[in-house]
């Protein structure tokens, strides 16, 4: 659930193993808002780059959520 501390769970694992630990930015078609990075905190992608990459198995799960495409 939102606000219970995963993104800070993740950040320490990563900062106290980073050869064990990492963390993968994923993919979505929604827009980007104003305060996010392509590649940091999404990748911004088109629904046609999306699918392509869902035939690609470029995805190691997926779904849809509020009408855009969410992957990892």
């Amino acid at each position: 659930p939102s606000g219970v501390g995963v993104t800070e769970l993740k950040r320490r694992l990563v900062i106290s193993d980073p050869d064990r630990y990492g963390v993968s930015v994923p993919y979505t078609t929604r827009e980007r808002r104003n305060q996010e990075s392509d590649g940091v905190e999404y990748h911004f992608v088109s629904n046609q780059v999306f699918e392509e990459q869902l035939l690609d198995h470029r995805f190691v799960e997926y779904g849809v959520y509020k009408g855009h495409y969410y992957g990892t």
